[in-house]
């Protein structure tokens, strides 16, 4: 049972209890903000397709209105809903990939809030292996933001107790899984895949870490600008 008062609410990081994520997605239905567990920080999930929700990220996080914000899937979105093509490259990575870390980044829909963009006209997606931030997609039934719940360009917050008071203060809920495993974003195996349009497109990727493997459509490339425009 959920307590519709309670700001803060316990959940299992590996079993969470679906009734207290659904009520979370219903937050994020009325354009609410919510801090979620993911695999290694609390992140901040807003309905990625509503301007003001979008907006209220970007004040929250004080963060640059340059950076776009990368979006948070369910297993089986459309992906043409928010890019304009998936090319064959692009399916192959998320067929061997997602759920996971990877983030692929497509040519955005001009349906598209600009501010999730940042006037890019690209769009950073990822369908999440997490638990609880894999059900929160599932359940909110469409793009959620996928930022670090943190002042922009300060540090990660791996624990609730660690999520600065303005942070708090400000977002309508909170999804407490206990203590992540934390680390910093260059020690993750984390990867970002961009899509450039043109004829066939070209995919590159950016491996840190290691375990994702190779393939002949795989080509590492060193420390990105994917790394800089989504972090933090």
């Amino acid at each position: 049972m959920t307590d519709p008062d309670k700001k803060i609410m316990k959940v299992d990081a590996l079993h969470p209890d679906h009734s207290i994520i659904k009520h979370a997605a219903s937050i994020i239905h009325r354009g609410g903000v919510v801090v979620f567990p993911a695999r290694s920080m609390y992140g901040l999930a807003a309905d990625a397709m509503n301007p003001e929700a979008v907006d209220r990220i970007f004040q929250i996080k004080k963060r640059c209105p340059a950076k776009p914000l990368l979006v948070l899937v369910p297993p089986d979105y459309d992906i043409s809903l928010v890019a304009e093509e998936i090319p064959e490259k692009a399916a192959m990575i998320m067929r061997k990939f997602w759920p996971g870390l990877v983030t692929i980044i497509l040519a955005a829909r001009k349906s598209i809030p600009e501010r999730l963009t940042a006037g890019t006209g690209k769009i950073g997606i990822r369908v999440p292996g997490n638990p609880v931030a894999s059900l929160l997609a599932v359940y909110s039934g469409r793009p959620i933001t996928g930022t670090s719940a943190n002042i922009s360009e300060k540090d990660s917050c791996f624990r609730i107790d660690g999520l600065p008071s303005e942070i708090l203060e400000a977002v309508d809920f909170v999804l407490d899984a206990g203590e992540l495993e934390g680390g910093k974003f260059n020690q993750q195996i984390l990867a970002f895949v961009q899509l450039i349009s043109g004829k066939g497109g070209e995919a590159a990727i950016r491996e840190l870490g290691t375990g994702l493997g190779k393939s002949d459509f795989i080509t590492p490339l060193v420390l990105g600008v994917a790394r800089d425009i989504y972090g933090s």
